[in-house]
């Protein structure tokens, strides 16, 4: 037994078998250890997959979703295409902006969402229409909002599931509108032979009462007795000055159309008349300037000056006369984008004037911006004085109340006689600080106001006048009530340089959309060739094909002894003077004395423009030549203007944002 036991006791103290021990020990730990990295390899195969499967399924549903909202962008361009449309064709209905019936008064964003919707309910089954899977993917969508810029796709969510995998992407689509920035430039002129008249000049109606049917530029208009323009457009690079009556009006032919009226200025005389429809555009002032003046206005007014720093280039309404008579009350829209000034009455380059928080006002209605007599230390406004110009010195009480309004004191000189005078004015920095000072002005005085402009208004007519935006107030009449309304939100500066830049076109080319050479500043030196003209004798007649003189060039002036009833087209460097009716087109270098009607007549101007003329060495030329620019060959007519045709065009993608972007993922 213990011969057993010492054995057993010696072998447990050896080391054979310890080798296969630890090689089975060793075995098992790798197994241990293969087992744990294939497990983490499998996983992170698993997890690879998955990430796979989960971004493809991802890019699919986001996928899903560009095709959907490449397919509202779709949508979106021909709702707002068909939006403008509508917008536009009723932009110049008198009844648009009167006409009860609500679906006349949708603003150009409820059109686009009224059309963006129409046959089409956006229900989950037409969005699918979008998609090139429309298997593998589900829509829900929730309602369309309406918002101040357009409208909202509310949670429109696309699910796509494939391979046991489904991934959500939910989201809202803004939907914008882009600006609307029409300016009421309605020009339709085709071509040169649309005119009666081209006058680098001035057009000067003398006597009698006359009628011009067609279109008009000249440099300057003056009406001595009475003017009526029917069917056409009038430029006038200058002033309109209206001595007794003046009209712009549509005629009723049956092919009769609504006025058109551009000028720079038009002031109205004393007893003068001015009454305009259609569309009237004017860069600086319409004033009354003469006793008992009137002015009754339809249609459209844009007064697109607006400058805050030159009353020559600022917009409004001024009313200098006395006894006048103001009636807007037909107009359908009032666009002032300027303001009333206090003027600078000496000369300078520096300093024209100050602007006032009034788009149409009087001449009385300056002593509303002096500086009250409390707030001066001299306690005097305004001050008379003998020697040195006195400047003005505020209190406490006047210093606090230009603090309100963020302005200045400013003092103009005056001498009447032998007696000097210093106003002191306020000055303001800024548009809307002239306007509220304005306002509280006429809260607190508003018989001041009143009296005012009773003193100059003797009959105001606008009681009706709603469509209105101005830079500053206009006055509203209303029984013997005054109120004033016009100052708006919406940001005059871009029609007004679109405006800007169509006038000074048409007072060089007629055409807006066509460039001049350098040095052309006038449509007379755009159409003349007075290079060739100068070889030519001084009277030279051009003779159509049955040997009729039909055209005239002269070097000189052009009376009525110069034309013959054949005649279609009389160029003259100098002045014409003209005392019976003519149809046709005269242009000429100097001035246009008018005392008989004028009528266009676009295909005989086309046709003698052909006419011939035969030099003495037998050459021979056509009219049309010595006129250029007009898109007029012998048999054809070539490159009509198509005015407007400025490209204008909007980013669709550009009014479609995400807002709420969500994802979600799952597994089976």
């Amino acid at each position: 037994m213990k011969t057993k036991l010492k054995a057993a006791l010696a072998a447990l103290r050896g080391s054979r078998g310890s080798g296969i021990v630890m090689v089975l020990v060793a075995i098992i730990c790798i197994s241990g250890l293969a087992s744990t990295i294939m497990y983490m390899a499998y996983t992170g195969y698993r997890i690879k997959l998955t990430q796979r499967e989960s971004v493809n399924d991802f890019y699919s549903a986001s996928t899903a979703m560009e095709e959907i909202r490449a397919g509202l962008e779709e949508r979106a361009s021909d709702a707002i295409k068909s939006a403008y449309e509508k917008t536009l064709s009723n932009y110049n209905n008198p009844n648009y902006k009167k006409d009860p019936d609500p679906t006349k008064t949708k603003t150009l964003i409820e059109k686009f969402q009224e059309q963006f919707c129409d046959d089409f309910k956006l229900t989950p089954d037409d969005i699918s229409t979008f998609v090139s899977e429309p298997g593998l993917v589900t829509i829900t969508v929730g309602d369309l909002t309406p918002n101040s810029s357009g409208f909202t796709l509310k949670d429109l969510n696309v699910s796509y599931r494939k391979n046991n995998y489904t991934t959500s992407v939910s989201t809202d689509i803004i939907i914008g509108v882009p600006d609307f920035s029409y300016v009421m430039s309605y020009y339709s002129i085709s071509g040169l032979p649309e005119f009666t008249s081209i006058i680098k000049g001035k057009l000067h109606q003398q006597s009698g009462s006359v009628s011009i049917t067609g279109s008009v530029y000249a440099g300057s208009v003056e009406v001595a007795n009475e003017m009526v323009i029917k069917d056409g457009t009038l430029i006038c690079g200058g002033t309109i000055d209206v001595s007794r009556k003046f009209s712009t009006k549509k005629s009723d032919e049956p092919n009769g159309k609504e006025p058109s009226l551009w000028a720079k200025n038009i002031d109205v005389k004393a007893s003068g008349e001015l009454d305009l429809s259609g569309s009237t555009y004017i860069a600086n002032d319409l004033r009354l300037s003469g006793k008992k003046a009137k002015v009754k206005l339809s249609g459209q007014y844009f007064g697109f000056g607006n400058s805050l720093e030159n009353p020559d280039e600022s917009s409004a309404i001024l009313v200098t006369g006395r006894e006048t008579e103001l009636d807007i009350n037909g107009l359908e829209r009032l666009i002032l984008a300027g303001h009333s000034f206090v003027s600078n009455p000496t000369v300078s380059d520096t300093d024209k004037g100050i602007f006032m928080g009034e788009s149409v006002s009087t001449k009385q209605s300056q002593q509303a911006y002096l500086i009250p007599a409390e707030y001066l230390v001299n306690g005097s406004n305004p001050e008379i004085y003998t020697d040195s110009p006195p400047s003005a010195e505020l209190n406490a009480l006047g210093t606090s109340a230009l603090d309100v309004y963020d302005a200045a004191c400013k003092t103009y000189y005056k001498t009447y006689g032998s007696q000097k005078i210093a106003y002191h004015f306020f000055k303001f920095n800024d548009t809307k600080k002239a306007n509220d000072f304005f306002k509280a002005y006429f809260n607190a005085y508003p018989d001041r106001v009143k009296r005012y402009l009773d003193n100059y208004i003797k009959t105001l007519n606008n009681s009706s006048l709603e469509n209105v935006m101005s830079a500053g107030y206009v006055p509203k009449k209303t029984g013997e009530d005054y109120s004033f309304i016009g100052v708006s939100d919406y940001n005059l500066e871009t029609p007004s340089s679109q405006a800007k830049a169509t006038y000074a076109q048409l007072c060089k080319t007629l055409f807006q959309t066509v460039t001049p050479p350098e040095g052309v500043n006038n449509p007379y030196n755009y159409f003349v060739n007075t290079t060739d003209i100068d070889t030519l004798p001084d009277k030279t007649e051009f003779k159509d094909t049955s040997g009729n003189t039909v055209g005239i060039i002269k070097k000189g002036d052009v009376s009525d002894a110069d034309i013959n009833g054949d005649i279609k087209v009389i160029v003259a460097t100098g002045n014409v003077t003209l005392s019976h009716s003519f149809t046709g087109l005269i242009i000429c270098g100097g001035d246009l004395t008018l005392n008989a009607s004028l009528t266009a007549n676009d295909a005989d101007v086309a046709e003698a423009l052909k006419a011939k003329y035969t030099d003495s060495e037998g050459n021979t030329r056509s009219m049309y030549s010595y006129i250029i620019n007009t898109g007029y060959t012998e048999s054809t007519v070539e490159g009509s203007e198509t005015i407007g045709s400025e490209k204008t065009y909007w980013d669709v993608g550009a009014l479609f944002t995400y807002s709420n972007w969500t994802k979600t993922q799952s597994s089976d």
